[in-house]
């Protein structure tokens, strides 16, 4: 079972002007889709794609997941004991263990835009969504009946796993186990010289949240914030 054949962040924003404005200075570029009529707005750095939408209200950013199964999907999602917590024509919702809304939804997917798989902002290489949980075992029982195959976890008392389904990655992590600040869903960035991208997305009016230096004082760790609230993991890791 898979939920969907492409998935996207569905993030809120009050301030729709500023939040695209903040993601254009990261190198994110907007995508144009026959099905989109504007709302709400499509962009992508080449590895996820946001749906950024005007709203009135703070709340959560979302996973959606598209799939053209939608009927076996949802028979899949109850025989995995998820019930949704919302119902509409076409869609269904529900929460993962870390409260991270997730929708599914019928769509032919086929026309739909996809990334293509090669970083082009200057965060580079987005990596996962991270999401804090309290316990990670059940974290992991929830995401494999859905189709997520565990890519590392080291044991059943591990602070941390990683998930993917071929279409989007998740990391969990026990809820405290990160000494940073933290908001579920997070998207995580990793390049080796992440020091550099920092420095130029200084230059380009970034402000970071939360530096993290080294013991020399060198910051190749740092933490953005959109102005939708949406944060922005840039951390360092040699591939």
């Amino acid at each position: 079972m898979k939920i969907g054949e492409t998935a996207r962040l569905h993030i809120m924003t009050i301030d729709l002007l500023a939040s695209l404005d903040f993601y254009t200075k990261l190198g994110f570029q907007r995508v144009n889709e026959s099905a989109n009529h504007g709302s709400p707005v499509l962009i992508s750095d080449g590895m996820i794609t946001l749906e950024v939408e005007r709203g009135g209200a703070e709340c959560p950013s979302e996973l959606v997941c598209f799939t053209t199964h939608f009927n076996e999907t949802f028979t899949g999602l109850e025989r995995a004991g998820v019930m949704p917590e919302g119902v509409r024509s076409g869609e269904r919702r529900f929460c993962e263990p870390g409260g991270m809304p997730v929708r599914v939804k019928s769509a032919n997917t086929r026309k739909m835009y996809k990334p293509e798989g090669k970083p082009r902002s200057l965060c580079g290489r987005f990596y996962e969504l991270s999401i804090e949980v309290e316990e990670v075992d059940e974290a992991v029982a929830f995401w494999q009946p859905l189709g997520f195959e565990v890519e590392h976890y080291a044991s059943s008392h591990a602070t941390f796993a990683t998930l993917g389904d071929g279409v989007i990655r998740l990391g969990v992590y026990k809820r405290g186990s990160c000494r940073h600040k933290f908001k579920n869903p997070s998207l995580t960035y990793f390049e080796p010289d992440m020091g550099e991208r920092i420095a130029k997305l200084k230059t380009r009016g970034v402000v970071f949240l939360e530096e993290l230096p080294d013991a020399n004082g060198k910051v190749e760790n740092a933490i953005a914030e959109a102005p939708d609230g949406q944060y922005l993991f840039l951390f360092q890791y040699d591939w």
